[in-house]
């Protein structure tokens, strides 16, 4: 083996200082590998930190969502996932649902929601894509909701489909809002529509909307109506309480909204309606909205009735009449007697403010207030001396009589009671059954009066006539102890004042 020659000292030197170098680039490169290393572990520590958190707060989101249901299923439809919203929403806990229950448990039997699914699976494994339907599903207890749900596609790290992923929201509440909104839209269309009465809506006096019936009414096409002023269909002399009213509403201020006009036909007929309005905001605006009902039939029916109310009328007074006059035959010494009382009684209550209808009544029962003598014996009636106390006591019977006499009748007024009354006194000495004061009725209180006025100024066949001045001497000295104060007072101003004569 040759000997290798030495090297000499600067050789040496030289190689050394080489691999100095070649020791601290290596030195770099490593420290430079390290940091990278370092960086590299770091990142990865920040990325699992960062993806820890993100799963912690997918977590969190899933398990708190309460009105979302989250439910994942594997190709068999068995479930996998069950977050607590699903719980909420149908009422299986998570021990009940995952790996136990199947998604076709929550559908509901019938067939539209059967197709809706087995389209959505086949779509979903076909397309491989996300779908959304809304679907009937039921709760563990037997409920059936509506569901909003979007299913996606879950796959495994090759791209194969494994299950299907479902978020799902209870609308069943929009459902329901949705079907009364449809139903008060279907109600409205009834109404407005096809309903009964006319309904316009004015802006401007100006005729915004008009219905089909309102066309009807008024004989014109919707083209003739719409966008033309109000007024040219309401007859000329109501125009002016029309526009009244309309400004008035739409000011605020109260006003009567329903009261009745007549309006225009196309062929110039005046139809009578009637007008109920109101304010509305229309296309962003006040305006006025009238329902508009035609009652020519009732007008029509109204005017049969008046005329039928007054034929029934005259054969009342005729009916009246006619017993007045029996009376007055039965008793020819007081013939007149019952009219003059009549008319007295009614001039007494007219001045004291009874309505129309009670002045109507006490004059028909002021008519007839001695039906009841018709059972008293005419010698009796006729007797021209005093009478006996059993005498007496037959003339005393006959506002009973006449009670029993009218009370089968049906006046519109308490006749039969005003007769049976007019005897009455205020403090119990009258008959026939010894009321006092309120006891006895207004009108009989005021027929007593004009009945001892009217007796005290006639002839009688047991007596001569005691004159106006007894008559009225008599009432005021038993004012408020016999007779109604009122009616005393009013009836000597009548005498006194007004001149009031029989």
């Amino acid at each position: 083996m040759p000997i290798q020659p030495v090297n000499s000292p600067e050789e040496l030197a030289e190689e050394s200082s080489s691999l100095k170098e070649l020791a601290d680039r290596h030195n770099m490169e490593w420290r430079t590998v390290r940091e990278q290393l370092l960086r590299e572990i770091m990142e990865h520590k920040k990325t699992e930190k960062s993806l820890n958190e993100t799963n912690k707060l997918l977590k969190s989101i899933l398990d708190s969502s309460s009105s979302i249901s989250i439910i994942s299923t594997d190709r068999e439809g068995t479930i996998q996932f069950w977050n607590p919203g699903a719980q909420k929403i149908f009422g299986y806990t998570a021990e009940e649902a995952i790996g136990k229950l199947n998604i076709s448990a929550l559908y509901t039997e019938d067939m539209e929601t059967r197709e809706k699914v087995q389209e959505v699976r086949k779509y979903i494994y076909e397309k491989k894509k996300e779908t959304s339907i809304e679907v009937k599903e039921r709760t563990k207890d037997g409920r059936t909701l509506w569901i909003t749900l979007t299913a996606c596609p879950r796959f495994d790290d090759e791209g194969n489909i494994i299950g299907i992923l479902g978020i799902g929201e209870d609308v069943t509440e929009r459902r329901r809002a949705e079907e009364e909104l449809r139903e008060s839209e279907r109600k409205y269309s009834t109404i407005v529509e096809r309903g009964s009465d006319g309904i316009v809506i004015l802006q401007d006096f100006v005729l915004k909307f008009i219905n089909a019936k309102m066309c009807e009414i008024t004989g014109r096409s919707l083209e003739e109506v719409e966008n033309q002023p109000f007024m040219d269909f309401v007859a000329p002399e109501y125009r002016q309480i029309v526009k009244e009213r309309y400004e008035a509403r739409l000011s605020g201020q109260s006003v009567d909204n329903k009261y009745e006009v007549d309006i225009l036909a196309a062929d110039g007929q005046r139809i009578p309606v009637e007008i109920n309005a109101t304010v509305v905001e229309y296309q962003g605006k006040p305006a006025d909205m009238a329902i508009i009902r035609d009652v020519t039939e009732r007008k029509n029916a109204e005017e049969e009735l008046q005329k039928s109310l007054s034929r029934l009328k005259k054969t009342l007074e005729g009916v009246v009449e006619a017993m007045a006059t029996l009376i007055e035959t039965k008793d020819p010494y007081t013939a007149g007697h019952q009219k003059r009382v009549a008319r007295l009684a009614s001039e007494i209550g007219r001045e004291m403010g009874l309505s129309d209808g009670q002045i109507e009544g006490l004059y028909v029962a002021s008519i007839i207030h001695d039906v009841g003598k018709i059972y008293v014996p005419s010698e009796i009636l006729s007797k021209p001396g005093w009478l006996t106390g059993i005498e007496m006591g037959l003339i005393k019977t006959h506002s009973q009589v006449g009670y029993d006499i009218l009370r089968k009748i049906e006046f519109p007024w308490p006749v039969a009671q005003i007769v049976l009354q007019h005897h009455e006194r205020l403090d119990g000495s009258g008959y026939p059954h010894g009321r006092k004061e309120n006891q006895i009725l207004l009108e009989a209180r005021i027929l007593g009066v004009a009945d001892v006025v009217e007796a005290m100024a006639s002839h009688r066949p047991y007596r001569p006539s005691l004159g106006n001045d007894k008559a009225m001497d008599e009432i005021a000295k038993n004012s408020g102890i016999l007779y109604d104060q009122i009616a005393v007072t009013t009836c000597l101003r009548l005498f006194k004042e007004k001149g009031f004569k029989f």
